[in-house]
Protein backbone atom coordinates (compact mmCIF):
# COMPACT_ATOMS: atom_id res chain seq x y z
CA UNK A 1 0.00 0.00 0.00
CA UNK A 2 1.46 3.30 -0.86
CA UNK A 3 1.57 6.43 1.19
CA UNK A 4 -1.30 7.74 -0.11
CA UNK A 5 -3.71 5.43 0.56
CA UNK A 6 -2.16 4.75 3.57
CA UNK A 7 -2.89 7.99 4.95
CA UNK A 8 -6.68 8.27 3.86
CA UNK A 9 -7.15 4.62 5.58
CA UNK A 10 -5.42 6.18 8.87
CA UNK A 11 -7.64 9.46 8.43
CA UNK A 12 -11.26 7.90 7.67
CA UNK A 13 -9.89 5.40 10.82
CA UNK A 14 -9.85 8.53 12.72
CA UNK A 15 -13.10 10.21 11.69
CA UNK A 16 -14.60 6.68 12.36
CA UNK A 17 -13.28 6.74 16.00
CA UNK A 18 -13.94 10.03 16.65
CA UNK A 19 -17.64 10.33 15.67
CA UNK A 20 -17.86 7.09 17.83
CA UNK A 21 -15.92 8.70 20.48
CA UNK A 22 -19.48 11.43 21.16
CA UNK A 23 -21.58 9.48 22.27
CA UNK A 24 -21.82 10.52 25.94
CA UNK A 25 -24.00 8.65 28.78
CA UNK A 26 -25.03 10.03 31.69
CA UNK A 27 -27.15 9.41 34.85
CA UNK A 28 -29.66 12.28 34.94
CA UNK A 29 -33.14 12.94 36.51
CA UNK A 30 -36.70 11.49 36.42
CA UNK A 31 -37.64 15.11 37.13
CA UNK A 32 -36.41 16.86 33.56
CA UNK A 33 -37.61 16.55 30.22
CA UNK A 34 -34.64 16.99 28.19
CA UNK A 35 -33.76 19.00 25.00
CA UNK A 36 -33.91 16.71 21.54
CA UNK A 37 -30.86 18.35 20.62
CA UNK A 38 -27.57 19.05 22.71
CA UNK A 39 -27.28 22.73 23.59
CA UNK A 40 -25.57 22.52 26.52
CA UNK A 41 -23.26 20.17 28.98
CA UNK A 42 -25.89 18.43 31.19
CA UNK A 43 -24.31 18.55 34.59
CA UNK A 44 -24.02 14.06 35.52
CA UNK A 45 -25.68 13.64 38.85
CA UNK A 46 -24.68 10.65 41.10
CA UNK A 47 -25.76 7.33 40.15
CA UNK A 48 -29.00 6.99 41.81
CA UNK A 49 -29.51 5.09 44.59
CA UNK A 50 -33.46 4.29 45.17
CA UNK A 51 -35.92 3.20 47.98
CA UNK A 52 -38.54 0.93 47.19
CA UNK A 53 -40.98 -1.34 48.52
CA UNK A 54 -41.46 -5.25 47.15
CA UNK A 55 -44.25 -4.84 44.40
CA UNK A 56 -43.68 -0.93 43.56
CA UNK A 57 -42.42 0.22 40.63
CA UNK A 58 -39.17 2.62 40.27
CA UNK A 59 -38.46 4.65 37.38
CA UNK A 60 -34.30 6.18 36.09
CA UNK A 61 -33.40 8.28 33.48
CA UNK A 62 -30.06 7.96 31.86
CA UNK A 63 -29.05 10.93 28.91
CA UNK A 64 -27.10 9.79 25.88
CA UNK A 65 -25.99 12.81 23.77
CA UNK A 66 -24.29 12.36 20.74
CA UNK A 67 -22.11 15.48 18.97
CA UNK A 68 -21.01 13.29 16.09
CA UNK A 69 -22.42 12.04 12.97
CA UNK A 70 -25.31 9.57 13.70
CA UNK A 71 -25.00 6.53 15.52
CA UNK A 72 -26.80 3.48 16.85
CA UNK A 73 -26.77 2.82 19.93
CA UNK A 74 -27.55 -1.09 21.87
CA UNK A 75 -29.18 -0.84 25.39
CA UNK A 76 -29.12 -3.62 27.68
CA UNK A 77 -29.77 -4.31 31.56
CA UNK A 78 -27.87 -6.23 34.13
CA UNK A 79 -29.74 -8.50 36.83
CA UNK A 80 -29.61 -6.89 39.97
CA UNK A 81 -28.12 -8.44 42.96
CA UNK A 82 -27.57 -8.38 46.40
CA UNK A 83 -24.76 -9.18 48.85
CA UNK A 84 -26.49 -12.26 50.15
CA UNK A 85 -26.65 -13.80 46.33
CA UNK A 86 -30.33 -13.18 45.96
CA UNK A 87 -31.35 -11.24 42.43
CA UNK A 88 -34.29 -9.59 40.91
CA UNK A 89 -33.65 -10.75 37.27
CA UNK A 90 -32.91 -8.08 34.35
CA UNK A 91 -36.15 -9.14 33.02
CA UNK A 92 -37.76 -6.61 35.20
CA UNK A 93 -36.32 -4.23 33.90
CA UNK A 94 -38.17 -1.97 30.50
CA UNK A 95 -36.98 1.12 29.50
CA UNK A 96 -36.07 2.81 25.87
CA UNK A 97 -35.33 6.10 24.47
CA UNK A 98 -37.56 8.96 24.73
CA UNK A 99 -38.43 10.03 21.19
CA UNK A 100 -39.33 13.63 20.73
CA UNK A 101 -43.09 14.81 19.33
CA UNK A 102 -44.33 17.47 17.87
CA UNK A 103 -45.98 20.33 20.46
CA UNK A 104 -47.21 23.89 19.99
CA UNK A 105 -47.17 26.91 22.67
CA UNK A 106 -50.80 27.09 22.86
CA UNK A 107 -52.09 26.76 26.58
CA UNK A 108 -55.94 26.01 27.22
CA UNK A 109 -58.79 23.57 26.38
CA UNK A 110 -60.00 25.09 23.27
CA UNK A 111 -59.78 23.77 19.66
CA UNK A 112 -57.10 25.82 17.60
CA UNK A 113 -55.14 25.58 14.06
CA UNK A 114 -52.56 23.32 13.53
CA UNK A 115 -48.90 25.31 13.53
CA UNK A 116 -50.94 28.80 14.50
CA UNK A 117 -48.98 29.02 17.48
CA UNK A 118 -45.79 27.87 16.47
CA UNK A 119 -44.72 24.38 16.59
CA UNK A 120 -41.07 22.44 18.29
CA UNK A 121 -39.90 19.11 19.12
CA UNK A 122 -39.93 17.65 22.64
CA UNK A 123 -39.10 14.94 24.64
CA UNK A 124 -42.24 12.63 25.07
CA UNK A 125 -42.81 9.41 23.62
CA UNK A 126 -41.07 6.28 25.53
CA UNK A 127 -39.84 3.22 23.22
CA UNK A 128 -39.74 0.46 24.43
CA UNK A 129 -36.72 -0.96 21.73
CA UNK A 130 -33.65 -2.36 22.61
CA UNK A 131 -31.61 -0.62 20.12
CA UNK A 132 -31.82 3.32 18.63
CA UNK A 133 -30.50 5.74 16.12
CA UNK A 134 -29.01 8.84 17.95
CA UNK A 135 -28.32 11.61 15.11
CA UNK A 136 -25.86 14.32 14.65
CA UNK A 137 -26.01 16.60 17.70
CA UNK A 138 -28.93 14.80 19.21
CA UNK A 139 -29.64 13.72 22.74
CA UNK A 140 -32.20 11.80 23.90
CA UNK A 141 -33.22 10.18 27.22
CA UNK A 142 -32.68 6.56 28.34
CA UNK A 143 -35.84 5.69 30.31
CA UNK A 144 -35.73 2.80 32.90
CA UNK A 145 -38.50 1.04 34.78
CA UNK A 146 -37.73 -1.53 37.87
CA UNK A 147 -40.75 -3.87 38.73
CA UNK A 148 -39.44 -5.12 42.32
CA UNK A 149 -41.27 -8.70 42.65
CA UNK A 150 -43.10 -8.95 45.59
CA UNK A 151 -41.51 -12.00 46.65
CA UNK A 152 -37.96 -10.66 46.78
CA UNK A 153 -35.67 -10.46 50.23
CA UNK A 154 -35.24 -7.50 51.23
CA UNK A 155 -32.01 -5.58 51.04
CA UNK A 156 -29.84 -3.44 48.81
CA UNK A 157 -29.43 -4.63 45.07
CA UNK A 158 -26.60 -3.36 42.16
CA UNK A 159 -27.05 -3.29 39.11
CA UNK A 160 -26.00 -1.17 35.90
CA UNK A 161 -26.76 -0.68 31.98
CA UNK A 162 -24.72 -0.99 29.02
CA UNK A 163 -24.76 1.68 26.21
CA UNK A 164 -23.05 0.41 23.34
CA UNK A 165 -21.73 2.61 20.19
CA UNK A 166 -19.58 0.64 18.11
CA UNK A 167 -17.01 -0.86 19.70
CA UNK A 168 -17.69 2.00 22.45
CA UNK A 169 -19.29 0.45 26.16
CA UNK A 170 -20.57 2.94 28.53
CA UNK A 171 -21.53 1.42 31.92
CA UNK A 172 -23.80 3.19 34.54
CA UNK A 173 -25.04 1.44 37.87
CA UNK A 174 -26.86 2.19 40.26
CA UNK A 175 -28.74 0.94 43.72
CA UNK A 176 -31.68 -0.29 44.57
CA UNK A 177 -32.84 -0.62 48.23
CA UNK A 178 -35.60 -2.64 48.97
CA UNK A 179 -37.42 -2.55 52.34
CA UNK A 180 -39.55 -5.50 53.79
CA UNK A 181 -42.70 -3.40 53.13
CA UNK A 182 -44.97 -4.96 50.20
CA UNK A 183 -46.92 -2.73 48.10
CA UNK A 184 -50.44 -4.31 47.81
CA UNK A 185 -51.81 -5.62 44.49
CA UNK A 186 -54.10 -3.48 42.54
CA UNK A 187 -57.02 -5.00 42.98
CA UNK A 188 -56.43 -4.57 46.82
CA UNK A 189 -56.24 -0.78 46.40
CA UNK A 190 -58.58 1.58 48.40
CA UNK A 191 -58.66 4.66 46.05
CA UNK A 192 -59.37 5.55 42.50
CA UNK A 193 -57.03 7.45 40.28
CA UNK A 194 -59.04 9.81 37.72
CA UNK A 195 -56.80 10.28 34.50
CA UNK A 196 -57.50 13.05 32.14
CA UNK A 197 -56.28 12.27 28.36
CA UNK A 198 -57.56 14.75 25.45
CA UNK A 199 -58.26 13.59 22.36
CA UNK A 200 -58.70 16.91 20.72
CA UNK A 201 -55.04 16.76 19.74
CA UNK A 202 -55.46 14.38 17.07
CA UNK A 203 -57.56 16.29 15.84
CA UNK A 204 -55.79 19.42 15.76
CA UNK A 205 -53.00 17.30 14.01
CA UNK A 206 -53.74 15.72 11.85
CA UNK A 207 -56.88 18.33 11.00
CA UNK A 208 -59.99 15.77 10.95
CA UNK A 209 -63.18 16.14 12.54
CA UNK A 210 -63.20 14.91 16.34
CA UNK A 211 -64.58 11.52 16.36
CA UNK A 212 -65.51 11.41 12.84
CA UNK A 213 -64.38 8.23 11.21
CA UNK A 214 -61.25 9.24 10.00
CA UNK A 215 -60.66 10.36 13.31
CA UNK A 216 -60.94 7.34 14.62
CA UNK A 217 -58.62 5.34 11.99
CA UNK A 218 -56.04 7.47 12.92
CA UNK A 219 -56.58 7.57 16.57
CA UNK A 220 -56.97 3.52 16.75
CA UNK A 221 -53.72 2.76 14.80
Amino acid sequence: MNRSRLSTLLSLLLIGASAMAQITVSWGTIDKRYPVEVKAEIKPIKSPSLTAWKGERVNMQLVVANTGSEQEIAIEFSDLTDNKGNIISAEQIKGGIVEPVIADTFSGCSNHAVDAHGTYPTADRITMNSTAKIAENAMRGLWMTLQVPRDIKSGTYSGNVTVTAGEKKSVRQYKVKVLESVLPEPKDWRFHLDLWQNPYAVSRYYNVEPFSDEFWRIFEN
